[in-house]
C-alpha cells in the first residue's frame, strides 16, 4: 500500500492486539511470542523499516524475457512501480527491447506493475537494497510474465469517473509527481485539492487512503477507501486496501469478509490472499489462514505483505517447529536486507536450539 495506487501495506502496528490476546500472555513463552508478532505488526506498520534505513538511491533496470503476452498486445506496456512501504509512485514505458528503469529509488519494498494494452495486469514486489544491487547500485530485473499471474483489464468505466473535471484530473496528476519524489505531504496536498474539486473522484480517495495508510493514520485511511467505495463500488484498489486497513485497526470479523470478497474478485492478486490468511488467523481459523497464505505465497513470494510471518506463527499455534523453522529461514532467504533479520535470526537460534531437546514445544 502504495500498494499499486491500488495496493495495501499488510496490517499495522496495534492492529489488532484484542484484550483476549494480551490476556493469554502469561509465560516466558508466550510473552516471545508475543514479542515476535510485534515486531511483525512494527515492520508492517513501516515502523521498522523493509530495508535497512539510510538515504542512498538505487536503480531498478528491467526487461521482460520471452513474454508472450506482451507479443499478443503488439503495445509496448506500461510500467508502474508503487511504494509498498513508502509514498512513492512512479511510472514509465518499456522500450521497442523490452526494457524500462526508475532511478532515485529508496530501499525499501516496492509493487511493480505491468499493464498490457488488451491483455491485463500483472503485480511483482520488487525488492531494493544493497543485498540485491551491484556495486553501481543497480538493481536488474528480467520479467517473465505467466498467463497465472494477470488480473483481468478493466473493462468499463463508470460514467461517474468520466466526468470527473479536469481541474481536478490535473491535481491528481501532481500529486503523482510529488510522489515521485517521496513526498508525500505535497502529494497529500494536491489530492485534497482534487477531491474538493470532484467529490466523486474515487481514484484521488484511494490514493488519500494509501498515503494515510502508508503514514500509519488508521482512521483516515479507513475514511478515505470508504469514501472511494461510495463512488465506485466496484472498484478492486480501495476494497483489498480496506481489508488491509480494518485489520490495522482490529475490526477483524468486517476484515474477514472484505478480504474474502477480494480475494473472489481478483484470485491471482498475492495481497488479497496474504490479507485474508491475516484475518483468518487472527479470527482463529488457522487451517484457513494456512491455504490463503500459502496461495500468497505461490503467487508473489517476495511479497511486501512478509506472509511467510504470519505462517511462522500458524505453525507456532499448532507447536510445528520444524514448519515454523522453513518459513523463517525462507524469510531471511528472500529479505536480506530488513531490519527484522537480527531479531528472526534469534528467534531461529532459539527454535533450532528447541529442536535437540526432546519434549519442548515452541517458544
Amino acid at each position: 500500500m502504495m500498494p499499486r495506487l491500488a495496493n495495501a501495506l499488510g496490517s499495522a502496528f496495534g492492529v489488532c492486539m484484542p484484550g483476549r490476546t494480551l490476556a493469554s500472555v502469561t509465560s516466558a513463552a508466550a510473552f516471545r511470542v508475543f514479542l515476535l508478532m510485534l515486531l511483525f505488526l512494527w515492520m508492517r506498520a513501516g515502523l521498522v523499516a523493509s530495508s535497512a534505513p539510510g538515504n542512498e538511491k538505487f536503480e531498478l533496470e528491467g526487461q521482460f524475457i520471452d513474454s508472450p503476452e506482451i507479443s499478443r498486445s503488439g503495445d509496448f506496456p506500461l510500467v508502474f512501480l508503487h511504494g509498498s512501504t513508502l509514498p512513492f509512485s512512479s511510472h514509465t514505458r518499456a522500450g521497442a527491447d523490452g526494457r524500462f528503469r526508475f532511478k532515485g529509488l529508496l530501499a525499501g519494498s516496492y509493487t511493480l506493475t505491468v499493464h498490457v494494452a488488451g491483455i491485463g495486469e500483472f503485480r511483482r514486489t520488487v525488492q531494493i537494497g544493497p543485498a540485491v544491487a551491484d556495486v553501481r547500485r543497480k538493481i536488474h530485473l528480467d520479467l517473465w510474465l505467466s498467463s497465472e499471474e494477470r488480473s483481468p483489464a478493466r473493462q468499463t468505466v463508470s460514467a461517474t469517473q468520466l466526468a470527473i473535471a479536469e481541474a481536478a484530473r490535473r491535481d491528481f496528476e501532481k500529486a503523482q509527481k510529488f510522489l515521485s519524489r517521496y513526498d508525500a505531504e505535497g502529494a497529500r496536498t494536491h489530492l485534497l485539492r482534487a477531491v474538493s474539486k470532484a467529490p466523486h473522484y474515487a481514484e484521488a480517495w484511494n490514493a488519500l487512503g494509501v498515503i494515510a495508510y502508508q503514514t500509519r493514520d488508521y482512521t483516515s485511511a479507513e475514511r478515505y477507501f470508504r469514501e472511494a467505495l461510495k463512488h465506485e463500488p466496484e472498484s478492486y484498489a480501495p476494497l483489498v486496501n480496506l481489508g488491509g486497513v480494518l485489520i490495522a485497526l482490529g475490526k477483524l470479523e468486517e476484515s474477514l469478509s472484505i478480504n474474502a470478497r477480494a480475494v473472489q474478485l481478483q484470485p491471482e492478486d498475492a495481497l488479497a490472499h496474504s490479507q485474508l490468511g491475516q484475518s483468518c488467523y487472527y479470527t482463529g481459523q488457522l487451517y484457513r489462514a494456512e491455504t490463503a497464505l500459502r496461495e500468497a505465497k505461490r503467487l508473489d513470494p517476495l511479497h511486501f505483505s512478509h506472509p511467510q510471518l504470519v505462517l511462522a506463527e500458524v505453525y507456532r499455534a499448532r507447536n510445528d517447529i520444524a514448519a515454523m523453522i522453513v518459513e523463517l529461514e525462507e524469510f531471511l532467504r528472500l529479505h536480506p536486507d530488513s531490519t527484522a533479520a537480527p531479531a528472526v535470526r534469534r528467534t531461529l537460534q532459539r527454535l533450532r536450539l528447541q529442536t535437540l531437546t526432546p519434549g519442548n514445544e515452541a517458544r
